[in-house]
């Protein structure tokens, strides 16, 4: 009682709660989630010389993997619907407006420009915030690929099914964490902060926002068609990161028969 608390640098304590909750995920990084999921998703394999509780994780651990990536799927698509939009507006807030900024300023390679937002802006039916609601119906969040339940029980309880799935995960990973390699590892954490924050924005929707940006592929002179700029002592004018490609093939369609047939198969 009667206790003062001082905080330096006070004026920070808003932002520094506001990241605590906030994630910012890219899409090179989701498809590489997407291909770590994958692999667990297709590689289990019976074995009689588990004991009980370690052969039902590894039996449950495909469905939950399957689960979760179908989620993450979702999302890429939904960026590269984004970034589809952006490179087709000429308008004030495509293409045509970054290309003019950065040839009349020259900001940086990490500039972003937002597409879309969803945020806790604007009421639905009878006053009530939507916040970023609107973002979870593009990415079919209210549809779990398990599949257990009515569709009324399934809107309902849909964050409590990524939950599970999403622990089943974790407990999996904590387990194999020694044979995985550190790389594996940190993507791993990854995919469990990305589903905790997914889910929260969810939860807590009206008070939520969710942004799509898009900006540079390496660096903005290849971005712009001016990669081959030089200057007066004919070198290049400066540093520049190169694109980055992605190496990792789409899934085959048939691969998610296989593991759905694979789950109903678990169920039985």
């Amino acid at each position: 009682d009667g206790a003062i608390i001082v905080l330096d640098e006070a004026h920070n304590v808003e932002d520094t709660l506001r990241s605590v909750g906030s994630g910012q995920f890219k899409e090179f990084e989701l498809i590489e989630m997407i291909a770590l999921l994958n692999s667990h998703a297709m590689k289990y394999v019976p074995s009689s010389d588990k004991d009980d509780d370690d052969k039902e994780l590894h039996e449950k651990m495909p469905v939950a993997a399957h689960c979760l990536l179908i989620l993450i799927e979702s999302v890429v698509k939904y960026l590269r619907k984004s970034k589809t939009r952006f490179e087709k507006n000429e308008g004030a807030n495509g293409v045509t407006k970054a290309t003019n900024e950065y040839q009349k300023f020259k900001c940086p390679d990490n500039k972003e420009w937002e597409v879309s937002y969803f945020g806790p802006f604007g009421n639905g039916s009878g006053g009530k915030p939507v916040g970023c609601h609107n973002f979870f119906r593009e990415i079919n969040f209210e549809n779990p690929c398990t599949n257990t339940h009515s569709s009324k029980q399934h809107q309902t309880s849909c964050v409590d099914t990524y939950t599970s799935q999403v622990e089943i995960f974790e407990t999996f990973i904590s387990s194999s964490r020694r044979e995985a390699s550190q790389q594996n590892s940190t993507l791993a954490d990854r995919i469990v902060t990305f589903m905790n924050t997914i889910c929260n924005a969810y939860r807590l929707s009206e008070h939520y926002y969710i942004s799509s940006v898009v900006s540079a592929n390496g660096n903005l002179d290849f971005a712009t068609g001016n990669e081959d700029q030089i200057n007066t002592y004919g070198q290049v004018n400066r540093f520049r990161k190169k694109p980055k490609s992605i190496v990792q093939n789409p899934r085959p369609i048939e691969q998610d028969q296989l593991v759905s047939n694979r789950i109903c198969n678990l169920k039985s």
